[in-house]
C-alpha cells in the first residue's frame, strides 16, 4: 500500500477593500448655483433673470466638460431649468424645437441616406482616387474628394463614417507601407473637420451660429454667401493639412510613384459604369444644391427644398433607400441638441446675460484703446481655436461662444456677423486629442489596421494650429472683406 501525502499552501488573505473616496463632484454645480445667486444681488450685475441664466449656463458647461452625461441630455436639462426659473418661456422652447434649421438638417440627413444607399458616394470616391499615380497624388485626390462631400453629407461624423470603407480598402492595398496607412488615417478626419466650414450644412454648429445671429436681430448668412465665404478657407486649409501630414507621416522615399501592383488594385476599385440608382441620386442632389444656392433669389425656404429632395430621394425603388431606413440612420440626438442649444442662446440674449458676461470677460481689452478692436479679433480667434480642449462637442462650442461673441463685437465696434463666422470657422480646428471630435475618435483605433497614435495627432495639431491661425487672420483682414464681410466694420 502506498501512502500519498499532500501539501497545501494556506490561502492568502484577500486584500482589504480600499475605502471609497468621497465623491465631491456635486460641489462644483452647487458652487456655481450659489455664485449665480450672489451675482443676482450684485449692484452692477446682470439682474436676477440674467444671473439665473448664467448659473444654468455655467452648470451646463461644467456638465459638458467634466461629466460623461450625453451632450443632448445636458442641453435638455438646461433648457428645462431655464423654463423653470422664468428665463425662457414655454413657447420659446417649443419654437426652438420647430425651427427651420432643424428641418433643414433633417432633410439633409434624409438626402444623405439616399446617397449612401445608392452607392454614389463610394463610386465617386474610388473613381477619383483611382486616378492617382503617386502617393502624393493619392493624398491630394482623397483630400479633394472629401472636401466635395461637405456639399452633400451633413455632419462631420456622418462624412467620416462614409469615408471609412474607402480607408479600409486603401489600408489593405498599402498594407506593406505602414507609414502611408497611418498618414491616411490622420488625413481623413483632419480634412473632414476642416472642410465642414465650406457649407452651411457642414456642421450643426453653423446652423446654431446662424440662429443665434437671427435671435440677436441680425440677418443670418445665406447658403450661397456661406459657400462664398467658407469654401476658399476650407479648400486652402485642407490642402495645407494634406501637405503637412505627408511631410510628417510619410517618408520622402514613399511619396513617389505607385508600384504597378498597387496601380492595378486601385484601378480594380473604379467599378464599371454608374447604376441607374446612382444617376437618379446624383440628379436629385444637384437639383437640391442648386435650389439652396438660388434660395435668396427664388424666396423658397432651404428647409422646404431639403424636405422635397428627401421625399424624392427616398421614394421606394428610386435610389434603394426607404424613408424608414433613412430615418433610422438619422442622428436625432444632433437635431435635438441643436434645438435645445438654440433655446439656451435665446435665453442668454433675451436676459442680457450674454452681453454682461462678454463685457466682464473682455473688459481688459478696452485698455488698448485704438488697438482694442484688432486685439479682440485675435483674442476671440485664439479662444475659438483652443476651446476644443475644454468643450469636445463642436455644436456645444458654438452654443457657448457665439452668445458671448455677438455682444462683444457690438461693444468693440466690430461686425457681429463677421465675428461669429470667424469664431465658427476657428472652432473647426479640433485635432489635438482623440476625444476632441468624433471623426478623430473614429479613426484613432480600428481593428487590425495601423492608425495614428495620440503623440502623432498632437504633433500634427501643434504644427497646424499656428498655420490655421495665420490663415484665419489672412481671411479676416483681406479675403472676407473683399467678399463684403469686414470684421472691422460694425455695419452689416
Amino acid at each position: 500500500m502506498t501512502d500519498v501525502y499532500y501539501r497545501t499552501t494556506p490561502a492568502s488573505a484577500p486584500p482589504a477593500p480600499k475605502p471609497d473616496k468621497p465623491r465631491l463632484g456635486f460641489l462644483v454645480p452647487a458652487a456655481l448655483v450659489c455664485a449665480s445667486g450672489l451675482l443676482a444681488l450684485a449692484p452692477a450685475g446682470p439682474g436676477v433673470p440674467g444671473a439665473l441664466t448664467l448659473g444654468v449656463f455655467a452648470v451646463a458647461i461644467w456638465a459638458w466638460t467634466a461629466t460623461k452625461l450625453p451632450d443632448t441630455y445636458v442641453a435638455l436639462c438646461a433648457s428645462l431649468a431655464l423654463v423653470a426659473v422664468g428665463a425662457l418661456s414655454t413657447q420659446e422652447l417649443f419654437t426652438a424645437l420647430a425651427d427651420n434649421t432643424i428641418w433643414l438638417l433633417l432633410g439633409a440627413f434624409l438626402l444623405a441616406g439616399g446617397i449612401s444607399a445608392s452607392g454614389l458616394a463610394d463610386y465617386l470616391g474610388f473613381r477619383v482616387i483611382a486616378r492617382a499615380r503617386s502617393v502624393r497624388q493619392l493624398f491630394y485626390l482623397l483630400t479633394l474628394a472629401l472636401c466635395a462631400t461637405a456639399f452633400a453629407i451633413p455632419a462631420t461624423s456622418g462624412r467620416a463614417a462614409l469615408a471609412l470603407p474607402i480607408f479600409t480598402v486603401l489600408a489593405g492595398i498599402f498594407a506593406a507601407q505602414r507609414a502611408v496607412v497611418v498618414g491616411l488615417s490622420l488625413l481623413i478626419p483632419a480634412v473632414v473637420l476642416l472642410s465642414a466650414v465650406a457649407t452651411l450644412i457642414g456642421a450643426g454648429a453653423h446652423l446654431i451660429t446662424n440662429q443665434l445671429l437671427q435671435a440677436a436681430g441680425y440677418e443670418p448668412i445665406s447658403f450661397l454667401y456661406w459657400l462664398a465665404l467658407g469654401t476658399p478657407l476650407a479648400l486652402v486649409s485642407c490642402l495645407l493639412a494634406c501637405e503637412l501630414i505627408l511631410r510628417l507621416q510619410v517618408p520622402a522615399e514613399q511619396r513617389g510613384p505607385l508600384e504597378p501592383a498597387v496601380l492595378q488594385q486601385l484601378s480594380a476599385q473604379r467599378g464599371t459604369v454608374m447604376s441607374a440608382a446612382m444617376i437618379r441620386a446624383l440628379a436629385v442632389l444637384l437639383v437640391v444644391v442648386a435650389g439652396w444656392v438660388s434660395a435668396p433669389a427664388t424666396g423658397i425656404d432651404p428647409a422646404l427644398i431639403a424636405l422635397i429632395g428627401a421625399a424624392v430621394m427616398n421614394f421606394p425603388g428610386f435610389t434603394g433607400a426607404g424613408l424608414s431606413s433613412s430615418i433610422k440612420k438619422t442622428p436625432l440626438n444632433i437635431l435635438l441638441f441643436l434645438a435645445f442649444t438654440l433655446a439656451l442662446g435665446t435665453a442668454l440674449n433675451n436676459t442680457g446675460a450674454a452681453s454682461w458676461l462678454a463685457s466682464v470677460i473682455f473688459a481688459p481689452l478696452g485698455f488698448l484703446g485704438a488697438g482694442s478692436a484688432p486685439a479682440t479679433v485675435v483674442a476671440l480667434t485664439v479662444i475659438s481655436l483652443t476651446a476644443h480642449l475644454v468643450i469636445q462637442s463642436r455644436s456645444a462650442r458654438s452654443a457657448v461662444l457665439i452668445p458671448l461673441i455677438i455682444p462683444l463685437a457690438m461693444s468693440q465696434g466690430l461686425n457681429p456677423v463677421a465675428a461669429a463666422f470667424l469664431s465658427t470657422a476657428a472652432a473647426g480646428f479640433c485635432h489635438t486629442l482623440t476625444s476632441s471630435a468624433k471623426p478623430v475618435a473614429l479613426f484613432s483605433s480600428l481593428p487590425d489596421t495601423p492608425t495614428f497614435s495620440p503623440i502623432q495627432l498632437r504633433s500634427f495639431a501643434l504644427r497646424f494650429a499656428p498655420i490655421f491661425f495665420a490663415l484665419l487672420m489672412l481671411f479676416s483682414w483681406l479675403i472676407w472683406p473683399a467678399l463684403g464681410l469686414n470684421i472691422l466694420s460694425p455695419t452689416t
